[in-house]
C-alpha cells in the first residue's frame, strides 16, 4: 500500500486504496466515493459490491477521501486559487531544482497544462487542504461526478511524498 503525504506539512492526503491515475506527469487524480457512515465505521468504497447501492433517507453519507484523510474544505476565489497555486508551484520548482534538476523542465511544462485543466473546471469544484490547514500547503481540487456518487481529487504529484507501507 502507498500513502501520499503532502511534501512540506506531512499531512496524509491520499492513498492507493483509492483508484489513482496520472493525468500527466504533474497531476494525479484519485477517485473517491460518497459512502454510508455506520456508527463511526466506514467502508472506504475501494472494493464496491455488485449492483447499485440504494440511498437511505436516514443514513449519514460522507466522502471517502475527505473522511479518510480529514481533509478540510477551504474557500477561495479562482484568483486566490491561482495565487496560491503559483506560490506552491514555486516551492515545488525550488525543491526539484535542488533534488531532481532533470525533472524541472518536464514539471514546468506539465504543471502549466495541469493548472489550465484545473482552472477550466474550477467553478464546479471545491478546494481542500490537509488536516493541518496550512495555508501554504497543496490546494487539492475536488470535482463532483455527474452521478453524484463519485468524486475526483486532483493532486500536484511533485508536491507529494510517496510512502510504501
Amino acid at each position: 500500500m502507498k500513502i501520499y503525504k503532502e511534501r512540506w506539512t506531512g499531512d496524509e492526503i491520499c492513498s492507493d486504496a483509492f483508484e489513482v491515475e496520472m493525468h500527466n506527469s504533474a497531476l494525479m487524480r484519485a477517485t473517491g466515493r460518497i459512502i454510508e457512515e455506520n456508527d463511526g465505521e466506514i467502508d472506504i468504497g475501494a472494493n464496491p459490491g455488485e449492483g447499485e447501492a440504494e440511498w437511505k433517507s436516514d443514513a449519514t453519507y460522507v466522502n471517502s477521501i475527505i473522511k479518510s484523510f480529514n481533509l478540510e474544505k477551504t474557500e477561495m476565489t479562482k484568483q486566490q486559487f491561482l495565487g496560491t497555486v503559483k506560490k506552491y508551484l514555486g516551492k515545488i520548482k525550488a525543491y526539484l531544482t535542488e533534488n531532481q534538476p532533470d525533472r524541472v523542465e518536464t514539471f514546468m511544462k506539465d504543471s502549466t497544462e495541469a493548472i489550465k485543466f484545473l482552472v477550466a473546471k474550477y467553478n464546479d469544484c471545491d478546494v481542500y487542504v490537509g488536516e493541518s490547514m496550512d495555508p501554504e500547503s497543496m490546494p487539492i481540487i475536488c470535482e463532483y461526478s455527474d452521478d453524484g456518487k463519485s468524486t475526483y481529487f486532483y493532486y500536484l504529484f511533485d508536491g507529494l511524498n510517496e510512502i510504501k507501507m
